[in-house]
């Protein structure tokens, strides 16, 4: 998508990677804090992303995607999680004006997904595991799948913390190893990838509990 169909006409002035709740943000404010934080034109960005952070934006969610695409430019890739469980899911089919003060008690996305496959490259023995059962579509009718994968609910070894993959995330931003900024009114982060799983692997491997972890298999959801 070319950067100029993105463009939307404004008559109120915004600095980049400032917040502003006077109204809803455009393409072009999108725009602009996506590149402030140094998103690159042709990049690969895997891309996690809650537009009740971002705020009221204009066209809404399709919007978002159309600064991305501004951005990166149709010689980058944008991947985005297709689906996930959602416990305040429900939220959404109240009257919109009850949503933020319904949203008031729900805790904000803090982690980074790509650390599951840092946990398959980290130096651990005995990561707990999982067997957790599927119903798929099939030729005919819908059949059970099994898939055994790491423990990706309860973590793949015991922690004394509350969630390693924000403890990683917290030791590599001390570093400023990534990019801060706001996109809309999202505190957001533009982190490398291959750095990333390079230091969440080790990292693993030197601070979780080693060899003292049991298997756990079952489905628990």
């Amino acid at each position: 998508m070319q950067e100029e169909s993105a463009k939307a006409e404004t008559n109120i002035s915004r600095t980049p990677g400032q917040p502003f709740a006077a109204r809803m943000f455009t393409i072009a404010d999108l725009v602009k804090d996506l590149r402030h934080m140094g998103v690159p034109e042709g990049g690969t960005i895997m891309l996690h992303a809650s537009m009740r952070a971002i705020g009221a934006v204009d066209g809404g969610a399709a919007s978002v995607v159309r600064a991305l695409e501004a951005v990166v430019t149709p010689s980058g890739t944008i991947l985005m999680v297709l689906g996930a469980r959602d416990d305040w899911a429900w939220i959404n089919a109240r009257p919109e004006e009850e949503r933020f003060v319904l949203l008031g008690g729900a805790e904000p996305f803090d982690s980074v997904t790509l650390f599951h496959y840092a946990e398959y490259l980290a130096d651990l023995p005995n990561k707990r595991r999982v067997r957790r059962h599927r119903r798929v579509a099939g030729p005919g009718e819908p059949q059970v799948r099994v898939v055994e994968c790491l423990d990706d609910s309860e973590g793949i070894t015991d922690y004394p913390g509350e969630d390693y993959f924000a403890d990683i995330l917290t030791d590599f931003m001390k570093d400023h190893r990534g990019n801060c900024g706001l996109v809309g009114n999202a505190q957001s982060e533009l982190l490398r990838a291959a750095e990333l799983v390079e230091f969440a692997s080790n990292w693993m491997s030197h601070n979780l509990n080693r060899g003292t972890s049991i298997p756990r298999l079952g489905d628990p959801g």
